[in-house]
């Protein structure tokens, strides 16, 4: 009787096995979130830079002048006949605002803005995982305003970005990028100097 006694006083009850189940179960999905928060802070930091790069990329392009193809050994150099700019293209519209667009800008007259319908695509690269641009602000004059859309130009020998969304020029301009849920946020702030920050949030 006395063994009996002493076996059932070293094991656990049942109530202390649920206690350990529920606070293994607490610790495990509160790991869980933050592993996943975590995850989501990274793809959108690093889709802020990759937008940053791109506009970047059609800086370099604007002023060596080379013609991006799908074969990285089919690359044309910089020629002073090619008067044509080089430039990005960024929406927050639905159909476009997990988009950018490298362009060569062949209106003609120049206009420094995109065509959808003019064959000046070069490259387009998409923003995944629900990842997009929801706002673009620009400073006109010291008074900040809303845009849908806006193009950043540029033209050799010039390192200098031409803002433009319609027929109106900006001095810069803030790239808003979020994530699906809009819970994590990052901002490219753009001169017209060619000048580039990132920014944790827009400042407008």
């Amino acid at each position: 009787m006395k063994k009996n006694t002493k076996n059932k006083e070293k094991g656990f009850t049942m109530i202390e096995l649920l206690i350990v189940v529920a606070l293994i179960a607490i610790i495990y999905s509160t790991t869980l979130a933050n592993y996943d928060g975590m995850n989501k802070k990274i793809d959108l930091k690093n889709a802020v830079y990759m937008v940053a790069l791109t506009i970047r990329e059609a800086q370099i392009y604007g002023i060596n002048k080379k013609i991006v193809t799908d074969n990285p050994n089919n690359v044309v150099p910089f020629s002073d006949n090619d008067p044509y700019p080089y430039g990005t293209f960024l929406s927050k519209n639905n159909n476009l605002k997990n988009k950018i667009i490298i362009f060569r800008d062949l209106s003609s007259p120049i206009n420094f803005r995109f065509d959808p319908n003019g064959n000046e695509i070069e490259k387009a690269i998409k923003l995944n995982n629900g990842i997009h641009i929801s706002r673009i602000i620009a400073d006109n004059n010291n008074s900040w305003v809303d845009l849908d859309k806006v193009n950043i130009m540029f033209k050799r020998p010039n390192p200098d970005a031409i803002i433009k969304s319609g027929t109106q020029m900006y001095s810069r301009v803030q790239i808003e990028i979020t994530n699906k849920n809009n819970k994590y946020k990052g901002c490219i702030d753009i001169g017209s100097a060619g000048d580039m920050s990132i920014l944790n949030k827009c400042t407008h």
